[in-house]
């Protein structure tokens, strides 16, 4: 087999390779593109209320996340006790947090506001 042959089987392989790890990914990604789709649907037709609620879930679980920590961090300072959280709630409050402030930034980076 000579190099170029070998180069060739090489690249081919390569490409079988690609081929088979990108097919069930390739399907994700449609079904992503569908579930968008059929969300941006739903809120067409939900109507203000149900836009204002949804909207407004973000927004109370962020500041109810950053208000639980604020709470334990200034409570023992003014003779208060702590609610008790294991780490893995730590863990879970500072997603939300993260989830909150990062979807924020991303509407007012791109002007779209989650209640239209």
């Amino acid at each position: 087999m000579t190099e170029e042959e070998r180069q060739a089987e090489q690249f081919r392989l390569q490409g079988l390779l690609y081929e088979q790890m990108m097919g069930p990914l390739s399907k994700e990604l449609e079904d992503l593109a569908d579930a968008r789709a059929n969300e941006r649907v739903a809120l067409e037709h939900a109507g203000k209320i149900m836009n204002s609620l949804r909207a407004g879930v973000t927004v109370m679980g962020g500041y109810g996340a950053q208000g639980l920590i604020f709470w334990n961090a200034m409570s023992p300072y003014f003779g208060y006790q702590r609610v008790p959280l294991s780490m893995e709630e730590y863990a879970i409050l500072g997603g939300i947090i993260a989830f909150y402030y990062g979807k924020r930034l991303k509407e007012k980076l791109s002007g779209v506001s989650a209640a239209q």
